[in-house]
């Protein structure tokens, strides 16, 4: 999917510099049990985050990332109770694609997908409903979603893949069938697509290693080439080197340019830590070569490292909603070197929720803005969720002035500056001095660096 480069940073030098919690996103209107934070994806500057319990059926928000400023609302054109609108969201140029997989469209839990066309954020509009051609009770069409350019890709595991809809037209262009895999191996459970590539996770897929030796439930990922939108072609279909039973390789998938990266959330860290996850770094996405299998530091039994993962340009986010952030449980965010493997930082909510908020559901990584869900964040009576939003910043977080101190000479000078371009003020090195500068300072008042 296409990812378009924040103008603030240097990708290639993020590695070498910290990041900070910049923001914590809520929704204007967000009210308990929303599952605000369940999808998140970022495209230059306008951010697209799920609601999937909002108003009964779900909702979309728009956010300008640079200053956290809340554009927009959609709310669900599926009126199916519990329908899940924006569990599973992406967004490409001017198009947002939005999938509702418990939606009775075409019969119980059939589901159900949509683009968005948000030229104008403030006022999103329905351009397209999408649905299969073949599609039937229990296809749960739309449970993930992917768009670049004018190709969008959903999955549709009840339906045995995914299918390539036109973003302008709405039209199905054709449908992506892994060769020898039924609903079962769960095809269609992740889609990714770039260029020329597609790319359709069946975490539930049986390997065979030799005759009568099968790792159940291992998982693979099949590449099909979309030169060709109406006549696709199954490339290969891959797996890790060294399969496990029941790692469910494929359950999240992120590609750019000459990197592929898969979750597999349930790959154990033997001897003992069950379920922690792991994540595989790829290169040549249309014949993959396994290079890395990381595993994070600060593991723990059913941590789920993996569970879902970004990638832009050297960098790879991942989720893992179940990581023990200082024995709370909330979730953690890994920001990771997709050519050596090195954890560049651990990410974490700052303070921690008080509850188990499942930071790292979803993610997306763009220009050096780290965008990580936490559908379940909130508190004992109100946990509507959030997305927390981390970037690159100076050794000393909002530190303004560079005194080593974040006081009042900070907080003057984004006062003073405020909605300027001027370089004093500018505490998070944006361009621009803003909400996102005077939060920063504020979040790290009191620091000595």
């Amino acid at each position: 999917m296409t990812r378009t480069l924040l103008a603030a940073l240097a990708i290639t030098a993020l590695a070498n510099v910290a990041f900070a919690q910049i923001a914590r996103i809520t929704p204007s209107d967000g009210v308990d049990n929303d599952d605000f934070g369940k999808a998140v994806a970022i495209d230059g500057n306008l951010m697209v985050v799920g609601s999937a319990n909002d108003d009964n059926s779900g909702s979309i928000y728009l956010f300008d990332v640079a200053t956290g400023q809340e554009l927009g609302k959609f709310l669900s054109p599926d009126t199916t109770p519990n329908a899940q609108f924006g569990a599973n969201v992406d967004i490409s140029g001017n198009y947002v694609v939005v999938g509702a997989s418990f939606s009775n469209a075409l019969g119980e839990l059939s589901g159900i997908a949509f683009i968005i066309d948000v030229t104008d954020p403030s006022q999103p509009t329905l351009l397209h409903t999408l649905l299969p051609s073949d599609g039937t009770t229990g296809a749960s069409f739309g449970e993930s979603v992917a768009i670049d350019g004018d190709t969008a890709i959903i999955g549709s595991s009840g339906l045995g893949g995914a299918y390539l809809f036109s973003a302008s037209t709405g039209q199905q262009l054709a449908k992506l069938e892994p060769l020898g895999q039924d609903s079962n191996d769960d095809p269609g459970a992740a889609v990714e697509i770039q260029g020329n590539l597609a790319f359709v996770g069946s975490p539930f897929d049986d390997i065979e290693l030799a005759p009568f030796v099968t790792r159940v439930n291992a998982g693979s990922v099949t590449v099909f080439g979309v030169a060709n939108t109406s006549s696709p072609t199954q490339i290969t279909t891959f797996a890790a080197n060294e399969p496990n039973n029941n790692e469910r390789f494929g359950h999240s998938i992120a590609v750019d340019g000459n990197i592929l990266v898969v979750g597999v959330p349930y790959a154990d860290d033997f001897p003992t830590l069950v379920d922690n996850g792991a994540v595989f770094v790829f290169n040549n996405p249309a014949s993959p070569v396994q290079v890395l299998k990381i595993f994070a530091d600060a593991p723990r039994i059913g941590a789920q490292f993996g569970w879902s993962v970004s990638i832009d340009g050297s960098l790879i986010l991942a989720g893992a909603p179940n990581g023990d952030a200082a024995l709370t449980n909330n979730g953690l965010g890994y920001l990771l070197d997709a050519t050596t493997g090195q954890q560049i930082v651990r990410l974490q909510t700052d303070p921690l929720s008080q509850f188990t908020n499942r930071l790292g559901e979803t993610t997306a990584l763009a220009g050096g803005i780290a965008a990580i869900g936490a559908p379940l964040d909130g508190n004992f009576d109100f946990d509507p969720g959030a997305v927390y939003l981390f970037g690159a910043s100076s050794p000393c977080p909002g530190d303004a002035s560079g005194d080593g101190m974040v006081d009042l000479a900070d907080l003057n000078l984004v006062l003073a500056n405020f909605g300027t371009a001027n370089s004093a003020g500018d505490a998070n090195g944006d361009g621009t001095v803003d909400l996102a500068d005077l939060n920063l300072v504020l979040g790290n008042f009191g620091a000595n660096c």
